[in-house]
């Protein structure tokens, strides 16, 4: 068998191997504990609406999340942003029919997979097959990467996808070993565009390209890159940023046809995901707004630790109260520098000093081996985190933004460790080789038991459980779609249970609810809001809100839970790792 036959079969079963790896890895607690963690951002809402209605919304002009039958009647057009994402999304589910809640993780595993497969042949083409195999495998294990992934559904799947095909075309375009070079370069900047498209934070990897392509003096690469680039974002991105209108959804309109989208909405109307970051519930932004900015800028002054005085200040800044000096950005900056620092070697993050030390090791290893990469790579973490930190306030974990460069790390500094042993025992191949195999076993492992730990803590809250329960009572009545129910619940919570449920809520805090009903007026808001349930509050608060309101109780918080029950082999399987 010719070598060139035999290195693209192994490359191939190597593929193979990975996806089914990935698939099955990053279905596991599912397989094991009976149900999905899995939280659902506001793109899984818009995604279900574009594909059902046609219209890129979600709530109507009080921030009600609608059932999906009156999304044409009263749906406004959402400001969300990272609009590619729910729109590719849309065409998902069109062509896979109605998605159902237990089908989410099979839509996003499938994806993040293939996106793997991607990257696993760019770091095949740049080092060899057995970097590539390693770093695949760690790659799959690294606990932020499944769990900010295949569980965090409609956020990273697309824009990772794209992102895998730029960094792919961009290193095949970097060297004149094929007769395209340049062409290679003109897919990985419409590529780049697109990634920021699904994903805008991704935005962020942008200036390092540019950057290093003109540090390089790489003419010819750098018009081919962002040509396209800047193409794609002049016409599809920048207009919605600067003019608002949507757009964005009138060109995106032509490209994936939606029946029936309507093109724009209420003036100053804000999708409650952004406004979510200050106020505390949609009666308080409409109708009590003034009332509680006179008592933010009271309580700003008060008596707050530091820590609390930036997160209160961070959520007006989000909704644009706020406009930070120098002094007080860099103060904020560096109290979520660290944050972001830290995570690189957190247990729950990235699996504890051991892979931390192999990723720091990983460094020395690229340097020696292709100094270029150092710098773009090394540049790219720099700047990106500074950018978090100090510009963008992001609290955030974006380590999945870099999981490319850090599963790479980790897999050169374990192969570099193992080349440093051998060298100091001077071990003949053998011993070496299953001196490899051992110590590539213990890092497996380790990290194994890293995801451990994250997935206990996470099964260990049970409010994915109670969203379950919910729904099973909202399920039990006959609640019409245009009667609205008021819900005790964050944005994920509601965002799950909306897409679980499929009936109009809204966001109802019981500290406005305490308030109105001290002033006599809750009977009043709830009218405002066609409120005729209330699901999710204390039982007493629940008393108080029955007593001065002819609402209905579906549930309140004391609801009791079951989780699935697991069989014995699950369980013993589980227990082996602790």
């Amino acid at each position: 068998m010719p070598d060139k036959f035999k290195n693209y079969l192994n490359l191939i079963s190597l593929l193979i191997i990975i996806f089914f790896a990935a698939s099955i890895v990053w279905y596991s607690p599912v397989l094991f504990k009976g149900y999905s963690t899995m939280n659902l951002w506001n793109t899984s809402l818009l995604a279900r609406n574009l594909a059902g209605a046609g219209v890129f919304g979600v709530e109507d002009n009080l921030n009600i999340v609608l059932a999906s039958s009156l999304i044409k009647e009263r749906a406004q057009i959402s400001t969300e942003g990272n609009k590619l994402t729910p729109i590719i999304l849309a065409q998902i589910f069109r062509l896979a029919g109605q998605v159902k809640f237990e089908q989410l993780i099979f839509v996003s595993v499938t994806i993040l997979a293939l996106t793997l497969l991607i990257f696993t042949l760019t770091v095949y083409y740049l080092f060899d097959f057995k970097t590539a195999a390693l770093f695949a495998f760690v790659y799959i294990l690294l606990p932020f990467n499944w769990w900010a992934g295949p569980y965090n559904f409609g956020i990273y799947e697309i824009s990772l996808f794209f992102f895998s095909l730029f960094f792919l075309f961009f290193f095949l375009g970097e060297k004149n070993n094929f007769r395209y070079q340049l062409i290679f370069t003109v897919l990985s900047g419409f590529f780049l565009a697109l990634t920021g498209l699904a994903r805008e934070a991704m935005f962020l990897a942008a200036p390092v390209f540019f950057i290093y392509l003109l540090f390089k003096k790489e003419k010819k690469r750098f018009l081919c890159l962002f040509i396209p680039f800047f193409i794609i974002i002049l016409f599809f991105w920048l207009p919605d940023l600067f003019f608002g209108g949507n757009s964005y959804l009138v060109i995106i309109k032509y490209i994936f046809p939606l029946e029936g989208q309507v093109l724009s909405n209420e003036a100053n109307f804000l999708s409650w995901d952004f406004l979510s970051h200050f106020y505390p519930d949609p009666y308080t932004y409409h109708f009590a707004k003034e009332e509680y900015l006179r008592d933010y800028s009271l309580s700003s002054l008060a008596d707050l630790s530091f820590l609390e005085r930036i997160a209160l200040n961070k959520g007006a800044l989000e909704v644009g109260l706020e406009a930070p000096g120098f002094i007080e950005r860099a103060k904020w900056g560096f109290s979520l520098l660290p944050r972001h620092l830290f995570r690189f070697s957190a247990i729950e993050d990235i699996g504890g000093p051991l892979i931390f030390s192999l990723f720091v090791l990983g460094f020395l290893a690229l340097r020696k081996k292709r100094k270029d990469l150092f710098n773009l790579f090394v540049f790219w973490l720099i700047l990106v985190i500074s950018v978090l930190s100090f510009v963008i306030l992001a609290a955030r974990s974006h380590l999945i933004d870099f999981g490319l460069v850090i599963a790479l790390f980790i897999a050169l500094g374990l192969l570099f460790f193992v080349d440093i042993l051998a060298q100091y025992f001077q071990m003949m191949n053998k011993v070496k080789a299953i001196t490899g195999l051992f110590l590539i076993f213990l890092v497996l492992y380790n990290l194994i038991l890293s995801s451990h730990v994250l997935w206990g803590r996470i099964y260990d809250e049970p409010h994915h459980l109670k969203i379950l329960a919910y729904a099973k009572e909202i399920d039990s009545r006959d609640i019409a779609d245009k009667e609205v129910i008021a819900v005790n619940l964050d944005q994920f919570k509601i965002n799950k249970l909306n897409y679980l449920i499929d009936k109009s809520m809204v966001v109802f805090t019981p500290e406005t609810a305490e308030k109105l009903i001290g002033e006599n007026k809750l009977p009043e808001a709830f009218d405002k809001f066609e409120i005729r349930y209330v699901l999710g509050y204390s039982p007493e608060l629940t008393e108080k809100i029955l007593e001065n309101t002819e609402a209905i109780n579906i549930s309140d918080d004391s609801l009791l839970v079951f989780p699935p029950i697991t069989s014995k082999n699950k369980s013993w399987l589980m227990n082996l790792i602790r």
